[in-house]
This record gives structure tokens, C-alpha cells and sequence, in this order.
């Protein structure tokens, strides 16, 4: 299969390859197909093997009649060899070439260095090479994992087996013809993304329907999903890969198609722990499998590469390049949060429903950073403080929210569908939501960015004019924001952003853990607990309010410090007070303080890193900070080795994250960096040693 495909890509040309590389499948689903109703009338295993393996021996007559790759023979000089089939196929089709000369002109530019044969090894000797082939096999893998395992999976639900099976390379069949029309309509990256995620939320769904017809339908529709992905990422494979490795290539990651179907039929097997399982383990590597493919160039409408220095430097910058922006993502985050959150309130036990909160989580996570980041890339100076508070409301008035919710719906299932159920609102900003201006003018699509920024003047009736005109000057000043594009890599490169993004993350995680920490901690102690969490979300939203005057008359390092030092006080204070109002008190003052100092590292963390990596920071911030969160309910669970335990250990960190922000540069009233240069160059010529004190006086 492996070595024909190749073959018969590098026979076709550009305009027939996406539909000759479909139809390739159709004979193995018709054998598909074929294979219940052989079983069917041999059901002896001897009887069964020797009649499909008789048909098999009229591929012989390939001996006689098949013919060398020309586009081989070229690329390892045997070019007369090339011309005599490529003379003998212009007969045959009728057509009038000078084929000695377009290939002379061919072979003379693989000359010199290029010339080079090429090996297994070849694939893993460069990085670009190397991240392409792992990429790929992973795809591959997670291809043949699925469509096995899920065909395997069919033919053990309710039902005739044959027709299970049969049914089952009926739709393969189907999603092969289906692919051609997508693969002339799309791109390839698109294809294998958006089908790979609908397998996964078919095989999801499977967890939550008993077997019968409409567990058919899903599986099936999972296979032909897989299937139409497995169709694609052959001719993907062979487009994206040189000749000289290209069969290499195609058959590494058939090697590691292999591995996943021997992986399917043991957790096929799982179905005896848990009914949920192999649907569950079926759906994770199709949604690995989507970020992955995000890491390859596209390559439709592209020729065939040929030499080893075109497939390293095909793509080459990709995974440097945010593609997708800022709306797109913050989109697939809010319809993985609807979705997640649902379905979790439906789920049988504990460990289902663990695995879909850690997927809610991250979705949650999501929107919330690149909300914050589309918000600050679109707000000015004059008003990115006060929004940059703002910003915090919602998630207070939700702290409070969920406390009403849970003291009236009691039962979780409902409580979690209650709470969901209000998320689907945000599923408008698939209509309304824009992309940042900011972030097309850094990848340089300004028309697109100008055509944003004069429908938001018209709206808020301000002149349009002059916005080409200064976003031309703009363009000027950060020419090289246009030219380097960042990556999360680029954090650590240099020095100061190094130690900027160490010490920003650290302020992330002991803000998490403090803030989620204590409010676990408060809700214990004595008192109702809705009473307490109501008490603790209310001070939250009186921080927010109170941080706007605040961040406009400090420095952000100032209230980073002082908030950070008030937090410490109040929380190691609580060691020494009985448990009652006054305890609750100082736990309700240090989250006051806690939160401003998360309000205001939102704020600090998106002025202090340059555009093409402002996303990146965040995130990584924000990872620390879930950190920070799944460590503090261990903490505050320390009571019964003194109730001192738990104030203390909270109370530590923040004098030390205090101490660090003397180490931060200060970012007020100073433009959002563009660049990697500028990132670096942020806060090196500022004074580092501003104190509270000068600030305040």
C-alpha cells in the first residue's frame, strides 16, 4: 500500500493528485466490505485465509507491467531510464512534449549540493524535517488507532456482527468519496483538523448512549471521519516529504499506523472495566492529533519536493507563525467550554466526569487569557487600567453566583448543567466577536487591520480618515515585528525577558494560591459556608472597584508590593486569632489584597511583553497559576496539624513574590512592545530601584 501510493503520486500532477489519491482507497473499502461476507459463507479460518488470499496473486503481473518512478530516476541520475517511460507514457496518452528537454532543464537544477540521495535518516537529521515526519506519524497513528479500533469496537455492540462490520466499510467507503470534494474545497491542515474533532466528539458521545442503532451511528461516523483524515494524510504525507525520502517517509508513519491498530484491540478490552473507557480512550489522540497538525505547512496547490534542502525549508517558520489569532482560538475555547460543561453533568462516575472538568478547565483557562489579551490589544493607554479592572467583575459576580446556585440546586449533576447551561450565551461571539488589530498588524495582514479599526471609529463616530496613514507610520516604526515572528521559545532566549517571565509567572502562581487557597480555607472555618463564599467573592468584587483609582496613581510595581505585603500580614495573622468573625475578617482582607494583585499582574504581565509573544506569557502566567490552585486545597487541608499550618504556609509566599517584583521594570504609561527587541530592551535603561516610598510622596 505504502510503496504503490508513492508511486502514484509521483505519476500525477497537481490538478488530479487530492482526486486520484481518494479513489486509491476505494479498492481496500470494497475489500473492507467484501471481508463480512467471506467470513459469512467461511467461517473455517484455513478456508477463510486461502480465499482472500488467492485474489491477491493477480497482483504478479505487476513483474510484467509496472513501471520505475520517473521523478526517482531523475533525482538519483538515471535520467535516460526517465525519458524512455516518460516518452512511452506520452504515447500512450497521445501528447506532444520535448520531453528530453524539460527533463535536462529538470536535472539541472537538482546539480550540486542538491543532488543527493536520500535515507531513513535524512528524515530526522534536520529540525524542520524532524518535526514534520513526528508530526505526520503521530497523525498517522492516531489514524489507524482509530479506524481500527472503532471498526473492531462496532462489531462488539449490539447487532449482527457481519452487518456491524460491514456497515462500517460502507461509510469508509462513503468518506473516501466524500474527501474529493474537500480536498479540491480545502486545505489540507483544515480537513485533518475539522475531521479529527469530529471523531473525537462522536466517540465522546459514545460514553453517554446505550448500545443499539444510535451507538451504531455514532461509531460509524467516528470511522468515516477517521477515515476521510486517513485518505487525506496519505496524499499529505507524500505532498509534504522530498523525493529522495518520500518513501521513507510514507512508510515510517505506515510503521507507526501499525502501532496504533496493534494498540486498538487492547482497549477495545477496557469495555470490561468501565463501559465508557475505550470510547473515551479512543477520542484523546484524534484531539492531540489536532494541535499537532497545527505545527505542519500546508501544502495544496504545492509541487512535489524533491531535494532534502526543499523539504527542510518547506514551512520552515510555521510553528513561529500565530495563525490563528486571537478570535479563533478564544472561539474553539468557548465551544469546548459549552460542550465540556455539559457534558459533564451527565456523566456516570468520578473518573469520567474528572477527565471532562480537566478538559473544562483548560477551556476556561482559555477564554479567560486571550479575552484579557483582546481586550488589552484593543484598549489605549488612557483606558487600559480601568478596563483592565473590569475585566475581573464578571468572574467576582460569578464567585458570588456559584454560592446562591449551590445553596439552591443541592444535586451536582444539576448544579453543573445549571451553570453550563449560562455559557452558551457566548456562543454569539462566533457572530460578533473581532480579531485583534493589533495582532494582523504584527503578521502583516494591515488591511484587514484598517478595515477593523475604521468600522470601531464609525461606531464610536470618530473620524476614519487619517487611520491608513498612521497605521502606515506604525508599520514603519515596528518593521521588524513584521519580519520575526515569536514563539513561546523567545521568553527564554534573552536575559531580561527570561528573568521577566520567571519572575511574572511566580507572581501568577502565588496570587492563585493564595487567592483559591484561602477562599477554600475561609469557607471551612466557622459559619455557614455559602455565607463565607458569598463573603469572600463580595470582598473580591470590592477589590476590583477599588484597584481602578489605585492602578491610576501607582505604579504597578508599588501596588504589586504593598498588596502583596498587606496579603502576607493578614494571612499569617490568622495564626494567632481564635476561628470566629475575626479570622474570617482577615481571611476576607488578605483575598481583598490577593485579588488586587491578581487584577493588577493581568495588567502588568500584557504591558510587559511584546505582541508576538504577549499570548504566549500569558499563558504560561496562567498555567502557574493553575499551579498555584491545585496546590492550595493540599494546603489549606492542613488543619488537623495546627491551625496555624495553613495561614503560615499561605502567608510566606507573598512577602517572597514581593521581595521579587523589586527585580520587574515598570510598565505604566509606557506603549505596548511589538517586538522581541523591545520586550528585551523594556525596563534596561529604567531605574530598577524605585521604592514604595517615592512612589507614594
Amino acid at each position: 500500500m505504502v510503496t504503490t501510493f508513492v508511486l502514484l503520486m509521483e505519476f500525477i500532477g497537481n490538478k488530479n493528485r487530492d482526486v486520484i489519491s481518494a479513489l486509491y482507497h476505494v479498492p481496500f473499502n470494497i475489500g473492507h466490505m467484501m471481508l463480512p461476507l467471506i467470513a459469512y459463507h467461511y467461517r473455517d479460518y484455513k478456508k477463510f485465509l486461502l480465499v482472500i488470499a488467492i485474489p491477491s496473486a493477480i497482483l504478479l503481473c505487476y513483474i510484467c507491467l509496472l513501471p520505475e518512478s520517473a521523478r526517482w530516476l531523475i533525482a538519483v541520475k538515471r535520467t535516460d531510464e526517465a525519458i524512455a517511460i516518460l516518452e512511452k507514457e506520452a504515447k500512450i496518452s497521445k501528447r506532444q512534449v520535448d520531453i528530453r528537454k524539460e527533463v535536462a532543464a529538470y536535472a539541472k537544477t537538482l546539480t550540486g549540493p542538491n543532488a543527493q540521495k536520500g535515507s531513513l535518516a535524512d528524515l530526522f537529521r534536520t529540525p524542520n524535517l524532524r518535526k514534520n515526519i513526528l508530526c505526520m506519524s503521530f497523525n498517522w497513528m492516531a489514524c489507524s488507532y482509530c479506524f481500527y479500533g472503532v471498526t473492531q469496537y462496532v462489531g462488539h455492540l449490539s447487532g449482527n456482527i457481519f452487518i456491524n462490520v460491514a456497515a462500517s466499510g460502507s461509510v469508509a467507503l462513503l468518506g473516501a468519496f466524500t474527501s474529493i470534494p474537500l480536498m479540491r474545497a480545502c486545505a489540507r491542515k483544515t480537513v485533518v483538523v475539522l475531521f479529527h474533532f469530529l471523531c473525537a466528539v462522536c466517540l465522546f458521545a459514545l460514553m453517554f448512549v446505550p448500545e443499539g442503532t444510535l451507538s451504531v451511528i455514532l461509531a460509524c461516523t467516528g470511522v468515516v471521519s477517521s477515515f476521510i483524515v486517513f485518505v487525506v494524510v496519505y496524499l499529505y504525507c507524500s505532498e509534504l516529504f522530498p523525493t529522495v525520502v518520500r518513501n521513507a517517509a510514507v512508510g515510517f508513519s505506515s510503521m507507526m499506523a501499525r502501532v496504533g491498530s496493534m494498540v486498538a484491540p487492547f482497549v477495545i478490552n477496557g469495555a470490561d472495566i468501565a463501559h465508557w473507557l475505550p470510547p473515551l480512550a479512543f477520542a484523546i489522540l484524534p484531539l492531540i492529533a489536532c494541535w499537532v497538525t497545527f505545527l505542519l505547512p500546508e501544502t495544496k496547490d504545492c509541487e512535489l519536493l524533491t531535494t532534502l534542502e526543499e523539504g527542510e525549508n518547506f514551512g520552515k517558520n510555521v510553528a513561529n507563525k500565530p495563525k490563528y489569532g486571537r478570535r479563533k482560538t478564544l472561539i474553539f475555547a468557548v465551544v469546548m467550554e459549552s460542550l465540556t460543561g455539559i457534558v459533564a453533568s451527565f456523566l456516570p462516575d468520578f473518573w469520567s466526569f474528572t477527565i471532562i472538568r480537566m478538559f473544562l478547565g483548560i477551556s476556561v483557562g482559555g477564554i479567560m487569557v486571550i479575552g484579557f489579551v483582546l481586550l488589552m490589544e484593543y484598549v489605549g493607554i488612557m483606558y487600559r487600567d480601568a478596563l483592565s479592572a473590569l475585566f475581573h467583575v464578571p468572574f467576582t459576580m460569578g464567585h458570588i453566583a456559584l454560592a446562591l446556585f449551590g445553596y439552591y440546586i443541592r444535586d451536582y449533576t444539576h448544579l453543573q448543567l445549571a451553570i453550563s447551561v449560562v455559557n452558551m450565551v457566548l456562543l454569539f461571539y462566533i457572530c460578533f466577536l473581532p480579531e485583534s488589530p493589533r495582532w494582523l498588524l504584527a503578521i502583516n495582514k494591515s488591511s484587514k487591520a484598517i478595515a477593523l479599526m475604521e468600522r470601531v471609529a464609525k461606531f464610536n463616530n470618530l473620524p476614519t480618515d487619517e487611520i491608513p496613514t498612521m497605521t502606515e507610520l506604525y508599520q514603519m516604526e515596528h518593521k521588524s515585528a513584521r519580519m520575526k515572528r515569536g514563539s513561546i521559545l523567545d521568553l527564554f532566549r534573552t536575559p531580561n525577558m527570561r528573568r521577566n517571565i520567571l519572575i511574572m509567572a511566580f507572581l501568577w502562581l502565588v496570587c492563585s494560591y493564595c487567592f483559591y487557597g484561602v477562599a477554600h480555607y475561609i469557607s471551612h472555618l466557622t459559619g455557614d459556608i455559602y455565607t463565607n463564599v458569598i463573603a469572600s467573592g463580595s470582598v473580591a468584587l470590592c477589590s476590583c472597584f477599588i484597584s481602578i483609582p489605585l492602578i491610576r496613581f501607582l505604579r504597578r510595581k508599588t501596588l504589586v508590593i504593598a498588596s502583596e505585603l498587606a496579603s502576607s500580614i493578614c494571612l499569617i495573622l490568622i495564626a494567632f486569632v481564635p476561628e470566629g468573625t475575626i479570622s474570617i475578617v482577615l481571611g476576607c482582607t488578605g483575598v481583598f489584597f490577593t485579588f488586587m494583585v491578581f487584577i493588577v499582574v493581568y495588567l502588568y504581565c500584557s504591558e510587559m511583553f511584546p505582541t508576538v509573544v504577549r499570548n504566549a506569557a500569558i499563558g504560561i502566567c496562567s498555567m502557574m497559576a493553575r499551579v498555584g490552585s491545585m496546590i492550595a486545597p493540599f494546603i489549606a487541608g492542613l488543619r488537623p496539624f495546627g491551625i496555624w499550618c495553613a495561614p503560615v504556609a499561605f502567608g510566606i509566599f507573598p512577602l517572597i513574590s514581593a521581595v521579587l517584583c523589586l527585580f520587574l521594570p515598570e510598565t505604566k504609561n509606557c506603549e505596548l512592545p511589538m517586538t522581541i527587541e523591545e520586550g528585551e530592551a523594556l525596563g534596561r535603561n529604567q531605574n530598577q530601584n524605585v521604592t514604595v516610598a517615592e512612589d507614594l510622596t
